[in-house]
């Protein structure tokens, strides 16, 4: 276990959370993707509680477990998944309420300023907590499922003109932590459309730099492949909504399967980016048919940006910019 691990599941203990089975939880829908319609801007809140209240931190836990009970956040066994914001940590914890608890008054970065997440186990039921201008605000999110295929739909939309916009948003970047740095020669090593040009730089590496482990066994192409996106494994005869069927199976491994058939919907491509199995969604990070501005902030997020710098739609001179960070 990581210091930042004991460090977190300290914080759950004092705040009175006790871990439930083994604590660590990995077949659910990712942190990053919980968060997203708690901080979005045009969130708005289940409610709102000001934050000049002389019991604040009393109102706001009694608040978040009302909330949390009506909502189905916490299951018929007294458990829920939790992410505390600014931890380091990026999954989730499975807990339980202890007999004296305090969520508002410790998962914050001052009493009364919470900023944390709870997720119920089945991963329908959202509840988010975060601090506003002179209010705290409650968002719950039920179905989730649901929020994400409206999000998915959304984020497909891609306007006449919007993929060039896409790639000049990213050629605007300036600078890149070492963390985002590292990430993009990884992923540009195991990039299908990398250009000799491309490769040779990435070859390049300073004395306390280590060459990208992508390169270990890869050879430079002769020339730049197309960005065609693999045929079908799925039986080509079978009709589209049985692809679309296949993208939300409970085994992840079909699910897997119906990204690589080029009829799977853009929006479900886009949903799959948070498919609870990490092997999901990096293959659709990878994805060409992705608009470019979801393909900007995957690459702009060090969680994914590893993932999405393998996908082949990425320009040339986006990939000698990003090295050029």
């Amino acid at each position: 276990m990581t210091d930042r691990h004991g460090e977190l599941h300290e914080l759950l203990h004092r705040a009175g959370l006790e871990k439930a089975g083994q604590g660590e939880v990995s077949d659910t829908w990712p942190v990053r993707a919980a968060w997203r319609p708690v901080i979005a801007a045009s969130t708005e809140p289940t409610l709102a509680v000001p934050d000049d209240r002389p019991d604040l931190v009393a109102e706001l836990n009694r608040q978040w477990h009302r909330l949390a009970v009506e909502h189905g956040v916490i299951d018929g066994d007294g458990e829920f998944l939790i992410s505390v914001a600014d931890q380091g940590c990026t999954g989730w914890t499975r807990v339980r309420l202890a007999e004296q608890w305090d969520l508002a008054g410790l998962l914050g970065p001052r009493a009364g300023q919470p900023e944390f997440v709870a997720m119920s186990p089945d991963g329908e039921s959202l509840l988010g907590v975060t601090c506003e201008e002179y209010e705290v605000w409650f968002v719950a999110v039920v179905p989730f499922t649901g929020w994400l295929d409206s999000s998915a739909r959304e984020r497909a939309v891609e306007r006449q003109g919007e993929r060039e916009a896409g790639w000049d948003i990213v050629l605007r970047w300036k600078t890149a932590s070492a963390r985002l740095r590292g990430a993009w020669r990884e992923g540009l090593a195991r990039n299908p459309a990398a250009s000799p040009a491309v490769l040779r730089r990435l070859l390049d590496v300073g004395p306390e730099e280590r060459l990208s482990s992508g390169l270990n066994r890869r050879k430079l192409p002769d020339d730049r492949p197309d960005p065609v996106h693999k045929t079908a494994v799925l039986d080509p005869e079978a009709p589209t909504e049985l692809v679309e069927r296949f993208s939300r199976d409970a085994d992840w491994g079909i699910r897997h399967s119906a990204l690589g058939d080029e009829r799977l919907s853009v929006a479900s491509v886009i949903r799959l980016l948070d498919d609870p199995h990490w092997f999901v969604r990096e293959t659709a990070a990878a994805d060409p048919r992705l608009p470019t501005r979801v393909v900007a902030t995957l690459l702009n997020d060090p969680t994914t940006a590893k993932s999405a710098a393998t996908n082949p739609a990425i320009p040339e001179t986006v990939m000698h910019h990003l090295l050029d960070r």
